[in-house]
C-alpha cells in the first residue's frame, strides 16, 4: 500500500498552512546542515520567510519537463468549496501537486540518510513528518553527506517516481475521506 495522506479540502487551511510553513523551515535547516539538494525545493519567494511558500524544480537535478513551474505550497481558504467552484478546484489541485512534490523531496531526503524502504519498491509511507522523524532517528544521519569522497551522482539510485506520487494525491480527489491508494493500481 502506498499511503498518501494529504490535507483534505475540509481541513482547516490555517492549520495546514501553519504546519507547511514550519515544515518548509525545518527542511531548509536540515538540507543546509546535511549539504543535500532536493529534487523539488520548498522555499519562500522573498527573503526572511515572507509570503506563501513555493516549491520549484531543481532544474540541474531533474531531467523532466513536467513540474517545472513554481507552485504555491499553500492551501486556499476556498478549498472546502472546491467541488462547487471551478477556480477553487483548480487552486486545490495546484496545492495537491505542490504537496506531492514536497512529499517526493522529503522521501528523497530520507533515502539519502539511509531510512530503510524509502525510494524503492512498494510499501512506502508517503507522509512528510513520519519520514522526517525516521530520518532524524536513522543511525546513518549525516554519514553519506559528510563522508569524504561522496559521489555526485548518488541520486540516480532513488527510484520513487514523482509522477506516481502526484497521481496518488490527485487520483481519488473526487472521493470523500480517502487516504489509502493501492500501489499496484499505480503501475
Amino acid at each position: 500500500m502506498l499511503i498518501s495522506q494529504s490535507p483534505t479540502p475540509d481541513a482547516d487551511p490555517i492549520d495546514v498552512n501553519a504546519a507547511l510553513a514550519h515544515l518548509v523551515h525545518l527542511l531548509s535547516l536540515v538540507t543546509r546542515y546535511l549539504s543535500i539538494t532536493l529534487p523539488f525545493i520548498p522555499t519562500y519567494p522573498r527573503q526572511h520567510h515572507v509570503g506563501r511558500p513555493i516549491i520549484r524544480a531543481n532544474l540541474p537535478f531533474l531531467n523532466t519537463t513536467k513540474y517545472r513551474d513554481k507552485l504555491t505550497l499553500w492551501m486556499s481558504s476556498t478549498a472546502s468549496k472546491s467541488t462547487r467552484d471551478a477556480r477553487a478546484a483548480q487552486k486545490h489541485r495546484q496545492f495537491l501537486i505542490a504537496y506531492g512534490l514536497l512529499c517526493h523531496s522529503v522521501a528523497y531526503l530520507a533515502w539519502t540518510q539511509g531510512v530503510e524502504g524509502v525510494g524503492v519498491g512498494d510499501g512506502l509511507e508517503l507522509r512528510p513528518l513520519p519520514l522526517l522523524n525516521a530520518m532524524v532517528r536513522s543511525p546513518n544521519l549525516g554519514h553519506r553527506s559528510h563522508e569524504p569522497g561522496t559521489s555526485l551522482l548518488t541520486h540516480l539510485g532513488f527510484s520513487l517516481d514523482v509522477n506516481q506520487v502526484v497521481e496518488s494525491l490527485l487520483g481519488p480527489e473526487d472521493e470523500q475521506g480517502w487516504d489509502i491508494v493501492d500501489a499496484s493500481a499505480l503501475t
